[in-house]
C-alpha cells in the first residue's frame, strides 16, 4: 500500500469571497445593540479560517504533503484556526464594544478574560477538528 499524498491547493476565487463575505458579515455584526457570545465566536473562527487558509494557499500552494505530514497539517491547521480564532474573537467582541461606547459594554472585560484563558482548549478543538477531517478525506481517498 502506498502513503496517501495531498497537494495544497492554489488560492481560488471562491475562497477570497468567502473571506470577503465573512468580513462584511463581521462589520454589519458590529452595528445591532445584540451580545450572544456563539455569534461572535463564530464569526471570529470563520474569519480566522478563512484567512488563514487564504494565507496558506497562496505561501504553499502545489506543494506535496506524503503519509503523516497531511494528518500534522490538518491538526496544524485546526489548532491555529482554534487558537486565533479565541483572539479574532476577543478582538471583534473588544471592538463592537468601542464602537457602541457604552458605560457598560455588551461584553464585558471579564468575558473577554475568560475567553482569551480558554485558548488552549479551542486549539486542542481545532486540532481534533483537524484530524477528523483528514480521517474524513483518507476515508475518501483510500
Amino acid at each position: 500500500m502506498t502513503s496517501p499524498r495531498w497537494r495544497v491547493p492554489t488560492r481560488s476565487l471562491t475562497l477570497r469571497w468567502a473571506l470577503i463575505g465573512v468580513g462584511i458579515v463581521a462589520v454589519v455584526w458590529t452595528g445591532p445593540e445584540d451580545d450572544p457570545v456563539w455569534l461572535a465566536s463564530l464569526i471570529g473562527v470563520a474569519l480566522t479560517g478563512l484567512g488563514l487558509a487564504h494565507w496558506l494557499t497562496g505561501v504553499t500552494a502545489g506543494r506535496e504533503w506524503v503519509g503523516r505530514q497531511i494528518a500534522g497539517a490538518w491538526a496544524g491547521f485546526g489548532a491555529l484556526t482554534g487558537g486565533l480564532g479565541c483572539t479574532t474573537t476577543v478582538l471583534l467582541m473588544g471592538f463592537k464594544d468601542a464602537r457602541h461606547a457604552h458605560p457598560f459594554p455588551d461584553y464585558p472585560p471579564e468575558l473577554l478574560a475568560a475567553l482569551l484563558e480558554r485558548t488552549p482548549v479551542w486549539a486542542l478543538v481545532g486540532a481534533l477538528i483537524g484530524l477528523g477531517v483528514y480521517a474524513a478525506w483518507r476515508a475518501k481517498n483510500t
